[in-house]
């Protein structure tokens, strides 16, 4: 579970009302503008670290395999995670990224114009139903009714999309909308069922293999995760990032992942 950057729902604050679109919109623009001020100030150049932009559920297994390559004397990239929307406005407003991992595919207009080819499938992880180790598991979605449920924000990750789409599947959507705790990723709503300040959350079986103090209630059926890896970098930097890509699909690479909960489908 992620020390910082992790935001309780305290008072609130985070249910989904339609006033809290603003707020979401405002925290955008912030995260926006600073990425763009860290780009103008790193430029495009070769020498610095090359960027990783991950979806916030890869960020355990990342920072494995970025202290492997700095134990074996590699070049370490540098590492930002977020949701999956979040990243690829980011990416989109010129952020430094060099590589872009989603949790979800990409429309064709919803590719970053720096996209290079088509973009390969890192992993994948099924969305399920989990609850703080020793509370009681609701039977299904039918029988979340009167709980605090939390999850990722559908605008801001995909992992909130994949919810929606469960819960509306499985026709409770409408009625507990209005009171869902709404995360800015997966993974805070993951720390407010650790913290007993929501009940449930629905989330990848990769982040009840991550986040200490969960257990798995239930699989949701067909909404999955599928992380695709796009190379993003600028011409100069374009060989390094894709040597940099090559190695997240390697052997040692494939256990890493395995071993933190996701399937590999190469």
């Amino acid at each position: 579970m992620r020390a910082s950057g992790t935001a309780a729902p305290g008072n609130g604050t985070e249910r989904a009302t339609r006033s809290a679109g603003a707020g979401r919109r405002a925290l955008i623009a912030v995260l926006l503008g600073g990425w763009v001020l860290l780009a103008c100030a790193c430029g495009g150049g070769a020498d610095r670290p090359l960027g990783v932009f991950a979806a916030a559920s890869l960020v355990d297994v990342l920072e494995e395999l970025r202290a492997g390559t700095r134990a074996a004397g590699e070049r370490v990239f540098d590492l930002h995670v977020a949701g999956s929307e979040t990243l690829l406005a980011q990416v989109r407003a010129g952020a430094p990224a060099d590589l872009l991992v989603v949790a979800r595919p990409l429309t064709v207009d919803e590719r970053p114009a720096s996209a290079q080819g088509e973009p390969r499938v890192l992993a994948t992880s099924p969305l399920v139903m989990a609850v703080a180790d020793g509370d009681p598991c609701p039977g299904g979605p039918e029988a979340l009714s009167g709980r605090r449920v939390a999850m990722a924000d559908p605008a801001l990750a995909p992992a909130g999309r994949y919810a929606r789409a469960a819960l509306q599947r499985h026709g409770v959507w409408d009625a507990l909308e209005g009171g869902l705790l709404l995360g800015r990723d997966v993974r805070d709503a993951c720390s407010w069922v650790v913290l007993h300040e929501a009940d449930v959350v629905l989330c990848y079986a990769a982040d009840v293999t991550a986040v200490e103090g969960l257990t798995a209630c239930a699989a949701l059926g067909e909404e999955q995760a599928r992380y695709e890896l796009w190379v993003v970098a600028p011409p100069e930097r374009r060989g390094a990032a894709r040597a940099l890509a090559a190695t997240l699909f390697t052997p040692p690479a494939r256990a890493a992942l395995r071993a933190h909960g996701f399937d590999t489908p190469w």
